[in-house]
């Protein structure tokens, strides 16, 4: 989750109170996803979304950080299409220009972003396409632990040579062991417990 934004600079033609009122709606979704009230969170989130398209385009800074919280929520509830929907549209905006995106906004969201179609990826069984796309920008130190809530504030940025990978189905990298196990016990154990079972399986018919 995103933390909460406090805007007070308004580009040219935008009205201030068309902005405040995106920027309170993406506070309250937040508070509504913290106390597990996701259905009324993505309502939210899709409110203040279609106030950014409308006064910015779906290819701003604005846009896309609704378009990542609004993937999230759906992501805690299952709704894996409209998940990947939102967060591809977010890449789009938030990527590196060699990744296809535009390279708007702070490397660390386009790096969580990456993580969070990284958990899609997961969710849907596809292990090796979780890799992928996470360890993207890794060259760079721009790869995020996998930690939700990684002991580093924001999210730690990892470079490649800092990866702590897990070991079961060397998808998902971490900061320190004390984010995997976080992750492990929060998280990730059934979706690899799952994966590599499966994997064991199939080595054992070949």
């Amino acid at each position: 989750m995103e933390a909460f934004h406090n805007m007070t600079a308004f580009p040219p033609g935008t009205s201030p109170n068309s902005l405040l009122e995106a920027i309170q709606k993406n506070n309250a979704a937040n508070l509504a996803s913290e106390a597990g009230r996701h259905d009324e969170a993505i309502a939210l989130h899709k409110q203040a979304l279609e106030a950014k398209v409308r006064d910015h385009g779906e290819e701003s800074v604005h846009a896309a950080l609704s378009l990542n919280s609004l993937g999230e929520e759906y992501l805690e509830v299952g709704r894996l299409d409209e998940a990947a929907q939102c967060f591809r549209k977010a890449l789009r905006v938030r990527d590196d220009v060699a990744f296809g995106g535009l390279e708007l906004g702070p490397r660390n969201d386009a790096a969580a972003t990456r993580d969070n179609m990284g958990r899609v990826l997961e969710a849907r069984g596809d292990f090796e396409g979780a890799r992928e796309i996470r360890i993207k920008g890794a060259d760079k130190g721009h790869t995020m632990c996998g930690c939700v809530n990684c002991l580093t504030p924001g999210g730690a940025m990892l470079t490649r040579q800092k990866l702590k990978t897990c070991g079961g189905c060397r998808s998902v990298f971490y900061c320190s062991a004390a984010c995997q196990k976080k992750d492990w016990t929060s998280r990730h154990k059934p979706l690899c417990k799952k994966y590599t079972a499966s994997r064991a399986a199939a080595n054992s018919t070949a």
